[in-house]
């Protein structure tokens, strides 16, 4: 559609000149075609301006969704859910996430601080996130808003123990090794024994020892959860 523009408009000016350069030597029938073309090209012109809007609002689109498909699962599933609800935590619902994925089948997540939405069916295509359908429990007209957020945290930690972390922990690992090891190595050049990654640049606190676990297996010799994050042993 750009291009098409961009020749459309290129012709408007040789018309454009055409019809000035038959108005000057007075050749009016040839004028007269000339700036009949000029007209009609300009309107023509107008059209594909009109139109081009939404095919940019479609590109777009695409790009963000193929800048979503960069991310791992995890963090993309984080992204939708801070859109809707900025105060929102979520864990995935199955301990074998990483399984259903790989053979099609629906995962879950269940949610805490989403207005009292408890879980969420998220829809995956070619490991890109592309929605998550929030469930609400039904509940009666006579239970409080905060009386529902009770409930969701109850709910939450009910389940925790069939709660698993290691996808979001791999996924967590696999994009921050290569700059977490410069930041090691420059602790190792300073002379530090002891580096911690604190709970800012952590995600949920429920997934650090997994974390500590996927650290160790990419090579960290040692990684133990502490109050302020996790503590990385350098030798």
């Amino acid at each position: 559609m750009e291009k098409k523009l961009a020749k459309l408009n290129k012709a408007v000016i040789i018309l454009g000149v055409i019809a000035i350069l038959t108005l000057l030597f007075r050749l009016w029938p040839f004028f007269f075609i000339a700036l009949t073309f000029f007209i009609g090209a300009r309107i023509w012109c107008r059209i594909l301006r009109a139109k081009l809007p939404k095919e940019l609002d479609v590109k777009a689109r695409v790009k963000r969704r193929s800048s979503r498909a960069k991310k791992g699962i995890g963090e993309q599933v984080s992204l939708w859910v801070n859109a809707d609800y900025p105060n929102a935590k979520w864990v995935w619902a199955h301990v074998d996430t990483i399984k259903r994925i790989a053979n099609g089948e629906d995962v879950f997540i269940i949610l805490n601080g989403a207005g009292g939405y408890r879980r969420a069916r998220v829809n995956i295509t070619g490991n890109i996130v592309v929605a998550l359908e929030y469930m609400k429990a039904p509940i009666r007209e006579s239970v409080s808003e905060q009386r529902l957020e009770e409930n969701i945290a109850e709910t939450i930690t009910a389940e925790s123990p069939s709660v698993n972390y290691d996808l979001m922990a791999y996924e967590w690992v696999e994009a921050h090794i290569n700059e977490l090891n410069e930041r090691l190595n420059e602790a190792v050049g300073e002379g530090i024994s002891d580096y911690l990654l604190s709970a800012k640049e952590l995600p949920i606190q429920g997934s650090w020892t997994s974390i500590c676990t996927e650290l160790m297996r990419a090579g960290v010799s040692e990684a133990e959860c502490v109050q302020e994050g996790i503590k990385i042993k350098i030798n």
